[in-house]
């Protein structure tokens, strides 16, 4: 008889299930159960090498670790799955896109959930990942529901998700139910209403992208001056039609998150004020109802319900204020999330935004500490470190909205009761003014405050495992050891020993220049500036020194094609990068800052014997920089990019946790 304890992904997947049908097959006894932190196996009869080889092709499982012993004969006359235990699970199923399988069903029952997909973490209460700990225990399993759930050998088999309307789910829009409300949804979104849509993680705005009026009135709604709406679409061939798709962007939009996937705009075929001229954000949906929605529309503006720069709407009663017709259901959401956002570069795969169908997966950290990491004030994200993996928060956004500084706290308490956390450490940020600095006060314990650029490159050795690097972080700005704006970064680093070695020049800038790219032109050429502004330099009023590569983008951006605001975070940059397509001087200066950046390098290599080159910060999420930069470098130089968390400030709370890694 033997003992099989495995750990990773295997909850919430139809693992147990599926394990219990394979000792079946085999004429095995025993039995499986969650136990905390794993799945135990205790099976009896041969072959059981052959066993644990099956159990490793578990589909959708991610095993890391599988540990087997002898254990003294118990006497077992079948193999069943036990009810789990009530230990700490260290894997949380994320939420997981609505499979090929159960589409067959979505007509029948838009909530169809199999093993395979459906909610997970928005729908957990508390741990193990069993159905009365999530919200779906409101609706007790109709008959034929618990016929499907007591089928073991079939994808429903023991899935947590299942349920319908005979389960006591309904579909509602207005005065209609259920498929009727769908149609009537359909109806009115094609007559050009703004409805808002109960999605996964909270709610969306869905309306019509060929109506100009219509995406208008959104942007009202919203008070989204001109930021892009991201457009789901209904399968491959609908987004083929307006946007330029490769092997991997389509990989990326037909994977469990179902991000929105950044892309090439082909033909513009939406209303103008969608914003889709040179890039769409696509994406294909995640549940039944939203691919019932998309059957018929094939493409439909879903943007996030809320004003912007506020948290998402996830509950029902706070949606109604909008005072717009709402699809809904009564299956409460516990945990609010955004789409996720990749976009995909030389042909890797690039986390813009990392929240529904990542989070709470586990990034591996060994530590012999447990410490919060507070993560930055712009892009906030926190992250808890146990014994063996970091836990990152979804994105909330900016914490001087005090809504998202509320959602952002609650949302700690929440991970601390879910995971059976008590932090001994907190880290934050160097800034003296950020809030998740002062917040780290409010805990009444040892805190570690951790430079914000020194973060950022400790998130990808944390990533890679690497134990030196020469680290480049280019941003917009972050608090510097010497209390100037830092931006511009050349570190090198060996072990948790960080030095800085060069940086862009010192430039005095203006404040409010962040969100001005003509005054950020005007600092670096103080010559050409108007009056007023030459005044405020010489007298240093508002200002202050920065080494910003942000900084710098923005001031190119308007000398080379006259771009001034920001009307939202990197608006300039993103349209400056477009714009180095068909603008020589734009893109002689995409060239040149690759080629400032490779010679830092290859000096700094030659100087330290250090061959790891880790390239981070917002900046390096402009494609065609990182592709000139990829393209140049020499062989000897091994580049190691974010790939399980974004370059830009979220992965700011992974870097922090750096710092009490176990070597």
């Amino acid at each position: 008889m033997y003992k099989i304890t495995i750990k990773g992904l295997v909850q919430g997947i139809g693992f147990r299930p599926a394990v219990c049908v394979i000792a079946k097959r085999r004429n095995l006894t025993g039995f499986v159960e969650n136990i905390g932190t794993a799945v135990l196996v205790v099976a009896c009869g041969e072959d059981i090498e052959g066993f644990i080889a099956e159990i490793r092709n578990i589909e959708k499982a991610n095993i890391t670790d599988i540990k087997v012993k002898e254990t003294p004969y118990q006497h077992f006359t079948d193999f069943s799955i036990k009810a789990s235990d009530n230990g700490t699970v260290s894997v949380i199923p994320p939420d997981v896109g609505v499979c090929e399988h159960c589409l067959d069903y979505i007509h029948e029952n838009p909530f169809i959930s199999c093993n395979h997909c459906g909610c997970r973490y928005s729908v957990i209460e508390k741990l193990p990942y069993d159905r009365e700990n999530t919200t779906l225990k409101d609706f007790p399993l109709c008959e034929t529901c618990l016929e499907k759930y007591n089928k073991l050998d079939s994808k429903f088999g023991f899935a947590q998700g299942i349920v319908c309307q005979d389960c006591g789910l309904h579909l509602i829009y207005e005065n209609e139910r259920d498929i009727k409300a769908i149609e009537k949804a359909i109806e009115d979104i094609k007559n050009g209403k703004i409805i808002a849509v109960k999605g996964v993680g909270g709610y969306h705005l869905a309306a019509y992208p060929f109506f100009e009026e219509t995406v208008i009135n959104l942007r009202n709604l919203k008070g989204r001056e001109t930021k892009p709406f991201a457009v789901m679409f209904d399968n491959i061939s609908e987004i083929e039609k307006v946007c330029f798709v490769n092997e991997t962007e389509k990989n990326l939009l037909e994977s469990d998150p179902r991000p929105i996937v950044i892309l090439k705009t082909k033909d513009n075929i939406f209303a103008e004020s969608v914003g889709c001229e040179y890039q769409c954000g696509a994406f294909l949906p995640s549940t039944g109802i939203e691919k019932l929605l998309t059957e018929q529309l094939k493409a439909v503006i879903m943007t996030s319900a809320n004003l912007s720069n506020s948290p998402i709407i996830y509950k029902d009663e706070d949606i109604k204020p909008l005072n717009i017709p709402t699809l809904y259901h009564k299956r409460e959401i516990i945990h609010l999330l955004e789409d996720s956002v990749m976009k995909v570069i030389t042909n890797t795969p690039q986390i813009i935004r990392r929240a529904k169908g990542f989070v709470p997966l586990p990034i591996p950290l060994k530590t012999d500490k447990k410490v919060l990491a507070l993560g930055s004030d712009l892009k906030a994200c926190f992250a808890i470190c146990d014994k063996e993996n970091a836990y990152l928060s979804p994105f909330f956004g900016d914490l001087e909205n005090a809504e998202v500084f509320n959602i952002y706290k609650e949302t700690i308490n929440e991970y601390c009761k879910l995971f059976d956390f008590k932090p001994e450490i907190i880290a934050c940020d160097l800034h003296p003014h950020y809030h998740s600095t002062k917040f780290a006060e409010s805990f009444n314990l040892p805190i570690v405050k951790i430079q914000h650029h020194k973060a950022h490159i400790f998130s990808v050795m944390a990533e890679h495992g690497l134990s030196e690097c020469i680290g480049v972080a280019f941003d917009g700005t972050g608090y510097g050891d010497d209390g100037n704006i830092w931006g511009g970064e050349f570190f090198t680093v060996k072990g948790k020993n960080i030095t800085r070695e060069r940086h862009l020049p010192y430039v005095k800038m203006l404040k409010g220049a962040e969100k001005n790219a003509e005054k950020a032109y005007f600092c670096y050429h103080p010559e050409e500036a108007p009056e007023i502004i030459k005044k405020a330099l010489e007298n240093n009023i508002n200002t202050y020194l920065t080494s910003s590569a942000g900084r710098l983008f923005d001031a190119k951006a308007y000398e080379y094609c006259k771009l001034k605001y920001n009307s939202y975070e990197g608006e300039v940059a993103t349209k400056f990068e477009q714009f180095a397509q068909n603008n020589q001087n734009a893109y002689n200066f995409h060239k040149q800052t690759a080629d400032y950046i490779i010679k830092n390098c290859c000096e700094l290599s030659s100087k330290s014997n250090i061959t790891n080159i880790t390239l981070i910060g917002g900046v390096f999420q402009n494609a065609l920089l990182l592709t000139l930069i990829k393209k140049n470098l020499p062989p000897n130089l091994s580049l190691f990019l974010n790939q399980k968390v974004p370059p830009n400030d979220q992965s700011i709370s992974l870097g922090q946790l750096f710092l009490f890694l176990v070597f």
